[in-house]
């Protein structure tokens, strides 16, 4: 179920990409937890992960996404079943 996945968004200043990245998470139901990497942690978790600094992103229980691609936030978001690699 998508309640058990761990979403988090990676955020920056105000830009389109952002705000449709927002809109899409809500018109999903999407529960998420807001990161902004104006702050330095935030920042170096990301780039530590992704490799670049870029905004929008996304980390569904760790896996990580950076820009907002509709399709590869959809497929990171597909439930996870158990057994299945």
């Amino acid at each position: 179920m998508m309640a058990d996945l761990h979403v988090t968004l990676y955020s920056g200043p105000e830009t389109e990409e952002l705000d449709t990245a927002r809109r899409y998470l809500k018109n999903l139901g999407i529960r998420y937890e807001e990161k902004s990497i104006l702050d330095p942690g935030v920042r170096g978790e990301l780039i530590h992960h992704t490799r670049k600094f870029e905004y929008p992103a996304i980390a569904v229980d760790g896996h990580f996404c950076s820009g907002f691609f509709e399709k590869k936030w959809e497929h990171l978001l597909q439930p996870r079943h158990i057994g299945r690699s």
